[in-house]
C-alpha cells in the first residue's frame, strides 16, 4: 500500500472513532494532539456537531525539536431555553433587586439607630424565633444544650426585630 492510501484509511478510522465519541454526547472532552493538521481536521468536525473550544494550551514535549503537543479542551454547548421573569416589588416594599441584606448591613443600622453593637449570634437566634433561620450546626451549636450559647438580651431583640421590619424582612 502506499503512503496516501494508508493515511486516508487513517483518517477513515479517525472520523469514525470521532463520530463515535460526539454520539456519546460527553459533556467535556480533552483532545490531545502531535499534529496541527490532524487537529484542524477533527475540530472542524467537532465545532460543527456542537462542541466548543474552551482552552487550548501547546505543550513541549521534546525540547529542541519542531514537535510540540497541542491540548484542547471542550464542552459540548448546550441549548437552554431562558426564561424571562419580571418581579415588581409591592407599592409598600423599599427593597430592590440588587438590594441583598447582609448581617453586617443588619448590624450597621442598629447600631447607628440605637447606639450599640449586635453578634451575628444575636441575629441568627432572632431569625429562628421568627422561623427564617436555617437549622445552625457547626463546632459551639449543640441542638440538646443550649444553656452554652449566650441569649440575646430584650433590648437587643427588639433592636434586631426592628431592622428586620427595617428591610422588610418580616
Amino acid at each position: 500500500m502506499n503512503n496516501l492510501k494508508i493515511n486516508n484509511l487513517v483518517g477513515l478510522h479517525l472520523y469514525k472513532l470521532i463520530t463515535k465519541i460526539i454520539n456519546y454526547g460527553v459533556d467535556h472532552m480533552i483532545y490531545i494532539s502531535c499534529k496541527p493538521t490532524s487537529l484542524a481536521r477533527d475540530l472542524e468536525v467537532l465545532l460543527a456537531r456542537g462542541y466548543v473550544v474552551d482552552k487550548v494550551q501547546c505543550v513541549d514535549m521534546f525540547p529542541n525539536t519542531v514537535h510540540v503537543e497541542t491540548v484542547v479542551k471542550l464542552s459540548l454547548k448546550k441549548d437552554t431555553p431562558k426564561i424571562e421573569v419580571t418581579m415588581e416589588p409591592d407599592e409598600e416594599s423599599n427593597y430592590t433587586p440588587e438590594e441583598k441584606i447582609t448581617y453586617q448591613k443588619i448590624k450597621a443600622y442598629i447600631l447607628e439607630k440605637y447606639g450599640f453593637k449586635v453578634s451575628s449570634l444575636y441575629i441568627a437566634q432572632i431569625k429562628d424565633k421568627c422561623g427564617l433561620g436555617k437549622e445552625r450546626t457547626g463546632n459551639n451549636w449543640k441542638k440538646n444544650d443550649k444553656s452554652k450559647e449566650p441569649q440575646c438580651t430584650p433590648e437587643k431583640e427588639e433592636a434586631i426585630r426592628d431592622a428586620f421590619k427595617n428591610f422588610n424582612i418580616i
